[in-house]
């Protein structure tokens, strides 16, 4: 089959499911920019509905662009996707900014609400945390917004510790709300090397990452 020259990436993947050809089955890839408007549309309803997430204002196209741009040019960014259509993504981003914080990670991950409880969230967690270790990233964090027994389940499955609560730091929905610290320490203190950037992690043992935790969704 041939595919025209001019198509886009995101075009690419419409075109050959629409030609119902080479669309394999549901997998974890790496994000691209050309994922932004799938991606938003997963987490608009978070943002507007929740209080998972402390964003209140869906933002623009072009800002979310960028902000997928940025955060996968340094850390791990996933999709999960079958037959073209992003179910879930998940990714690592930087913890806090000063520079002794440089070897923490803060996780995030959000699931399309029609596609919970299939193991999406906890094969895309998994995975990030592994090319996150792959990276000398020592310490991950993860932020739960109260209730949410989902999430907490979740970092408990992965070795993530309870590490304290700051009480109604956020006010969304016209509530307060709780907000949860979970922590997950690796590696040698001893031995501390450089921290990695995403693009200096082996392409190869990114794709076996992938899909290891891949086949766990089939």
């Amino acid at each position: 089959m041939k595919i025209p020259l001019f198509l886009s990436i995101k075009s690419v993947r419409m075109f050959l499911n629409d030609n119902n050809e080479e669309v394999t089955a549901m997998k974890l890839r790496q994000a691209a920019v050309c994922d932004s408007e799938e991606i938003l549309g997963i987490y608009k309803p978070y943002i507007l509905d929740t209080t998972i997430t402390f964003e209140c204002e869906v933002p623009p196209i072009e800002e979310f662009r960028e902000r997928v741009s940025r955060i996968s040019s340094e850390y791990p960014y996933i999709v999960c996707e079958d037959k073209g259509r992003i179910l879930g993504y998940c990714y690592g981003a930087r913890f806090m900014q000063r520079t002794a914080f440089g070897y923490d990670a803060e996780l995030s991950v959000y699931i399309d609400n029609s596609c919970t409880g299939r193991g999406i969230g906890s094969a895309l967690y998994g995975a990030v945390l592994e090319i996150l270790e792959c990276m000398n990233i020592r310490n991950m964090y993860g932020l739960i917004a109260c209730p949410n027994e989902a999430s907490v389940k979740l970092h408990k499955a992965y070795g993530f510790r309870y590490a304290g609560t700051l009480e109604k730091t956020g006010f969304k929905h016209g509530k307060w709300i709780d907000l949860m610290y979970f922590e997950r320490h690796i590696g040698d203190d001893k031995n501390v090397g450089r921290v990695r950037f995403i693009n200096e992690v082996e392409q190869n043992t990114i794709k076996s990452i992938l899909e290891k935790y891949g086949k766990s969704l089939r």
